[in-house]
């Protein structure tokens, strides 16, 4: 238990990145990078430390290491099993956000609205839309990392939830192209992913 409490302190993810980009990456990325820091920080002692103990006491002690070294691996795994789980969920599941908010536009990578609270007021927000690039003149979601089709498309716009844009193909021409952008809700005024 106190390792899952350490992988999530925020000690931990501060000291990983150490400049707030760990802090600035959608929850996977702080999950994995806190995994590598756990992954360097182990490894350096344990498989060392057990080849070098010459006493029982110490060999014990090694041993201990390993043994937490091996946990530490299980949730590492278990970490990426649910990111990659989350990311296919959240890249499947349609964006809602556009049945409860207005003057929906986008600027670049950033989707901006005016979306209604729950006691009825409105609030304008704005978020970063992940994981959308231009394959070949054709936007498509691949993953979770920050969005490169702003790079190569232009005349980008917003229909609802769906990402209307002309992009370049590999041969230089271009074509129209439009997207569902899934994942993202209206949570009480505040556009965030589900």
């Amino acid at each position: 238990m106190a390792i899952i409490e350490q992988l999530a302190s925020d000690e931990v993810l501060d000291s990983v990145g150490g400049d707030g980009i760990v802090r600035s990456t959608p929850m996977c990325g702080r999950f994995l990078a806190t995994l590598a820091y756990v992954y360097r920080s182990t490894m350096t002692f344990s498989l060392h430390s057990f080849q070098k103990a010459a006493t029982e006491e110490s060999r014990f002690a090694a041993t201990r290491r390993m043994s937490m070294f091996n946990w530490k691996c299980v949730i590492g795994i278990a970490t990426i099993s649910l990111c990659v789980a989350s990311s296919s969920a959240q890249a499947d599941t349609p964006s809602s956000f556009q049945k409860s908010c207005t003057n929906i536009v986008v600027s670049g990578a950033t989707l901006q609205a005016k979306c209604r609270k729950v006691d009825g007021t409105w609030d304008s927000t704005s978020i970063e839309i992940i994981g959308i690039e231009n394959i070949n003149g054709v936007l498509k979601v691949t993953g979770a990392s920050p969005s490169t089709y702003k790079k190569t498309c232009r005349d980008i716009g917003m229909n609802g939830d769906v990402l209307m844009a002309t992009c370049q193909k590999v041969d230089g021409s271009w074509q129209d192209t439009s997207l569902e952008i899934p994942g993202i809700a209206n949570i009480n005024g505040v556009l965030k992913y589900q």
